[in-house]
Parts: structure tokens; C-alpha cells; sequence
């Protein structure tokens, strides 16, 4: 898989800008993410889910 593939897979199942991934990836020398790159995304993303049900909404709106 070339980098720009993963980026582009990362960017479509995780919703992340696709310039990011591909600094992500440039600290790994290839199409690789960290954990810490991984928990951090994890953490927002929970953090959105949580607030959203307390309001009672849907997290993509």
C-alpha cells in the first residue's frame, strides 16, 4: 500500500484531514499510525459520542 492509499483510508473510515495523515505517516516512514496518533482520535471522538447523548442528538449533525 502506497502512503497515499492509507491516507486516503484513514482519512475515509476515521474522518481525518488526509494532510495530517500523511505527516502521521512521514514520522513512521510509511503508511503506519502510532497508538498514541490512534488513542488521541479514540479520545475525541468518545468525547463527541458522550456529549451528544447528553444532548440527545446525533453525533455527525
Amino acid at each position: 500500500m502506497t502512503r497515499m492509499e492509507g491516507a486516503d483510508m484513514v482519512s475515509s473510515f476515521l474522518g481525518l484531514d488526509r494532510e495530517g495523515v500523511l505527516d502521521a505517516f512521514a514520522e513512521t516512514n510509511g503508511p503506519h499510525l502510532k497508538h498514541f496518533f490512534l488513542e488521541a482520535i479514540y479520545i475525541d471522538n468518545r468525547g463527541f459520542a458522550y456529549q451528544a447523548l447528553a444532548e440527545n442528538k446525533s453525533m455527525h449533525e
